[in-house]
């Protein structure tokens, strides 16, 4: 299908549309002469419009040049109502001249004669067939038809200078009137263009009048509806000797012949200057008069802001003179411009607040939500339209002090704001710490009308805050009794020279590997919190088997039991492999009837490093091994399996163990600080904890009575 040939179908379709549409808008207009020319003018184009869509949709030759010859009566006809609208506007009595109407009614008639009869002349234009760009009616314009073309450009010149001037006389901000005058006009160009084989051929020759008036009818509808629908010029001409707080007259040489009375206690150039020309007896005033329809004047110290009105006074069908209205609207001025600036500043305030990342939402007095920034959603997961109008009670975390109480707001407004610390929750029930900052807005009078809220997140600073303290207090007490263990063992060497030192060296090389162990471990969580790894596409049924191969060849006396079903990969940092081990070693070390010494439960082969699992992602190796001579038959089973309601690939370790105590629960299910050391165990667990955590994983723990634990972690599918 020719692409070309339903651009031409769409456009002058959609012109035919909009020129229908502008009729029945129309009505909107408050003069009844403005309304019914508007009418005829857009039922007139929008008709004439489709003609041309049936010209191009039936490519017949004879339905064709009747469509053509069809479309230029209708056409031709638009004109005269287009000159009706310019008149009736701009506020002049052409269209009521009964002399007029008869001259243009035997002019549009001996021109339609010429078209109906242009079979018989082909003095009007000569049609032939064309294939290109699509199959159509060519129509070559003969002499008739470019005179009758220069008089209808004629008239519509004439109807769009009446429009124009009467635009840039109004008191209505025309420029969008003026800019749609002016394409409204352009299309009709084309015409010319085509005929004079100008452009390419690919545009065929249709006469491209009506897409101007579709223009004409669609800006009107919209950009310019207030300048063509309000009130029209004439009836502005009315009204002036009422609205005008100066009128200067001046005679067709432009002399001044009249001023109102208080024009000279408006305008004191004036004072004195009748008979002499305005632009010469007040130069200032007459070159601000012809600027932009409004002027701004000084005097006697103060400014003035005005409206001005120039109208043409015809006289037995010539200008003899022209009448300047000037209307104060100083107030109303400067009111628009501390409005625009009042804007301004609201603008700048608002782009501010959208940019920034901390989450921002703006109260009444009461305490009420009237705003919140688009941050504060992405951040708290509250959709705007469930804030609004709401108290940020909402926001209150469950058991955590009432960081929006109801009296909160009347104490606001007895100081300049406040900032605290205070726990809040999202939207999906996660609560996190916040610093709040709320600052009143007050008017000019000082009076508060409002509240700035900003929340800013504290919680990685909280989490920061916390791994420091728990390093500080589990650091300060292991490397202090490991410390001690080795210089007790050392000193009773040099005191007892006689002993075997063999035993004793050992314990004090056992100790110091634990220091070292414990700084390892140290070094491998602050890298968590601080700086996490980015998550990557892992195979948790790889690592667990290659993971329990390493430990079963420590551990030659304990039974792992592997069942790995088949999972897609999950998504994780690559220190899971970590998790995975210290779990499963936890439930080997865990497993004898007795407990194990500190030393002995935190001893780790960490010098061992010539592995095949030894690699740069799989460098975080920590966890602690004991001799396999201190470790009896145990059982552990892992298993790995996808869980498909839940879209999640799950590690779940087995052991026949002493439940695991409350406070390593806690530590590895919520990352909760640790308040006692449990000879290290709790700082494997917490390392375990922040590996799932920045995995966006998940544990669960279950504990069977007497003995059992099932601990299970949950990673995403990748």
């Amino acid at each position: 299908m020719n692409h070309i040939w339903i651009i031409y179908l769409s456009v002058f379709g959609f012109a035919t549309a909009a020129c229908l549409t502008g009729a029945y808008r129309s009505r909107r207009a408050v003069d009844n002469e403005v309304r019914t020319g508007l009418m005829w003018l857009f039922s007139l184009t929008g008709l004439w419009a489709l003609t041309t869509v049936a010209r191009i949709a039936v490519p017949d030759m004879r339905i064709d040049i009747a469509l053509r010859i069809g479309g230029l009566v209708v056409g031709l006809a638009s004109i005269g109502a287009w000159l009706y609208v310019a008149s009736a506007y701009a506020g002049y009595s052409y269209h009521r001249d009964t002399v007029n109407r008869g001259l243009l009614l035997v002019v549009y008639l001996a021109i339609v004669i010429a078209k109906l009869t242009n079979p018989i002349h082909n003095l009007y234009f000569i049609p032939a067939q064309e294939s290109l760009p699509f199959s159509h009616l060519s129509f070559n314009p003969g002499p008739l038809y470019w005179f009758v073309t220069g008089i209808a450009y004629t008239a519509v010149s004439i109807g769009l200078y009446w429009l124009l001037k009467s635009a840039s006389q109004t008191q209505i901000n025309a420029t969008r009137f003026r800019a749609v005058l002016v394409l409204t006009a352009a299309p009709a160009l084309l015409d010319v263009f085509v005929y004079a084989n100008i452009i390419p051929s690919v545009i065929i020759e249709v006469s491209y009048a009506p897409l101007g008036m579709a223009i004409f009818a669609l800006g009107t509808a919209t950009v310019s509806n207030k300048e063509l629908y309000s009130v029209s010029q004439s009836w502005r001409r009315k009204a002036l000797s009422d609205i005008a707080d100066a009128i200067v007259l001046t005679d067709a040489e432009g002399r001044i012949r009249y001023f109102g009375s208080n024009a000279t206690e408006v305008f004191s150039t004036l004072t004195g200057s009748k008979g002499q020309l305005f632009e010469t007896a007040a130069p200032k005033l007459y070159q601000l008069t012809h600027g932009s329809g409004s002027l701004k004047w000084d005097q006697d110290g103060a400014t003035k802001y005005y409206d001005t009105i120039e109208r043409d006074i015809q006289s037995s069908g010539s200008q003899s003179g022209t009448v300047f209205a000037y209307i104060d609207i100083t107030e109303s001025k400067k009111a628009e411009l501390e409005l625009a600036e009042a804007e301004i500043e609201r603008q700048r305030f608002q782009q501010a607040i959208e940019a920034v990342d901390h989450s921002v939402f703006i109260t009444n007095v009461r305490g009420t939500i009237e705003y919140v920034n688009p941050a504060f959603e992405s951040n708290t997961g509250h959709e705007r339209s469930t804030l609004i109008g709401r108290s940020p009670a909402i926001l209150n975390a469950p058991d955590a002090p009432d960081a929006y109480p109801n009296n909160l707001w009347e104490r606001m407004q007895e100081t300049d704001g406040r900032e605290a610390e205070v726990i809040q929750q999202r939207s999906d029930g996660t609560t996190y710490y916040v610093q709040q900052t709320i600052t009143p807005i007050k008017s000019q009078d000082g009076e508060t009308t409002s509240y700035v809220v900003i929340l800013t997140d504290i919680t990685e600073l909280k989490e920061h805050q916390q791994h420091i303290e728990l390093l500080s207090r589990v650091l300060r007490h292991n490397m202090r009794n490991d410390m001690n263990i080795a210089r007790g063992y050392a000193e009773t060497i040099l005191d007892n020279p006689a002993i075997s030192e063999k035993d004793y060296t050992a314990n004090i090389i056992t100790a110091t590997d634990d220091v070292i162990t414990l700084a390892e471990q140290s070094t491998a969580i602050t890298n968590l919190i601080i700086d996490p790894p980015e998550c990557q596409k892992v195979n948790m049924s790889d690592i667990v088997q290659q993971t329990a191969e390493r430990i079963s060849e420590k551990y030659t006396q304990a039974s792992i039991e592997i069942e790995c079903q088949k999972t897609p990969p999950a998504r994780a940092i690559p220190q899971v492999r970590t998790a995975v081990e210290e779990l499963i070693s936890n439930a080997i070390i865990h497993s004898t009837e007795e407990e194990i010494s500190a030393n002995d439960e935190i001893n780790r082969d960490t010098r061992d490093s010539n592995n095949e699992f030894d690699t740069p992602e799989q460098a975080l190796s920590l966890v602690s091994l004991p001799q396999p001579s201190q470790v009896t038959e145990v059982k552990v089973s892992v298993t790995v399996e996808r869980l498909p309601t839940e879209g999640e690939v799950a590690v779940r370790i087995e052991d026949e163990n002493q439940p695991i105590p409350g406070m390593d629960s806690q530590i590895l299910q919520r990352g909760t600080e640790i308040r006692s050391v449990y000879h290290g165990s709790g700082l494997g667990l917490w390392l375990v904890y922040w590996v799932v955590m920045r995995s966006d994983g998940t544990v669960d723990i279950e504990t069977q009575d007497p003995r059992g634990n099932q601990i299970e972690m949950r990673f995403e599918q990748y």
